[in-house]
Parts: structure tokens; sequence; C-alpha cells
């Protein structure tokens, strides 16, 4: 005989197993995604944020958006740094 090692399934074994096997929920790479992301973006060139993932039509854009997440964490900084009395906290 040839093929020794060939096993040859029945029809029910085939329909079981790739059965099985479309019930796999299969996820797309890191890559992938972010090249989805992109296309759904609509942008033409979209530039990516790497603090939120926000995609961005040009650098200015992008930068813009930047310095106002800059501006949210320092105003929660100071915050946090004041406690609800007004007192600085965290310092002895």
């Amino acid at each position: 005989m040839l093929f020794k090692n060939v096993t040859l399934l029945d029809t029910k074994s085939k329909s079981n197993y790739y059965e099985k096997k479309s019930q796999e929920i299969s996820e797309p790479s890191e890559d992938v995604q972010i090249e989805i992301k992109k296309v759904l973006s609509g942008k033409k060139n979209p530039v990516e944020c790497s603090d939120s993932g926000r995609f961005f039509e040009d650098e200015k854009s992008l930068k813009m958006h930047q310095s106002k997440i800059l501006i949210f964490k320092k105003k929660i900084l100071v915050i946090n740094f004041y406690d609800q009395s007004g007192h600085q906290t965290g310092i002895d």
C-alpha cells in the first residue's frame, strides 16, 4: 500500500470535524486589527495616537489631540494632589 499513514475518515467524522472547526472563534492578529481600524477611521493617511488608539488625518491633528490629553492629565494630577478640604495629600 502506498499511503500507510493516511487515515480515511467517514463522512460523519468529517462533518463533525468541520463543524467543530467552524465554531472556533479566531482572533485577528494585532497588525490586522490596526489595519482594520485604519480603514474604518475613514482618514486618507491615518496617524494613530499611542495614548488613546484613535486615528487622525495628519500629524497636526494628532499633536492637537495629544496636547488636550496632556492638559487633562495635568488637571487630574492637580485634583489628586489636593483632598476635598483643600489640603495637600500624600505629604508628611
